[in-house]
């Protein structure tokens, strides 16, 4: 799964399906973390200069699919896949993602 922050600072998700990665890419450079904040406002925030840490919850209602029984089983076994490496973050719940900025 890919977050992608546009430039006019909208969420796009994409390959919503693949459950093997979850990362954001950033239109902006990592010197521009107030436009990410916002951009990211709704679904997750800033976690530090490298992660974001990405509601759960909110982001499974923005893709429309938290009431998709088959894909939020998926999604819960990536979020369990995840909890070994360190990624997850309980109450709420939410996920680590790497953030690939741009240049």
């Amino acid at each position: 799964m890919l977050i992608r922050i546009t430039p006019d600072k909208q969420i796009q998700i994409e390959e919503p399906d693949n459950f093997k990665g979850f990362k954001v890419v950033s239109a902006y450079s990592k010197s521009a973390k107030d436009q990410i904040s916002l951009a990211l406002q709704g679904i997750g925030e800033l976690l530090d200069d490298e992660h974001a840490l990405i509601n759960a919850q909110a982001f499974s209602q923005h893709l429309k699919r938290d009431q998709d029984s088959l894909w939020m089983s998926q999604f819960t076994s990536m979020i369990e896949s995840a909890k070994k490496y360190g990624w997850i973050n309980e109450n709420p719940l939410r996920i680590k993602a790497h953030i690939q900025f741009s240049e």
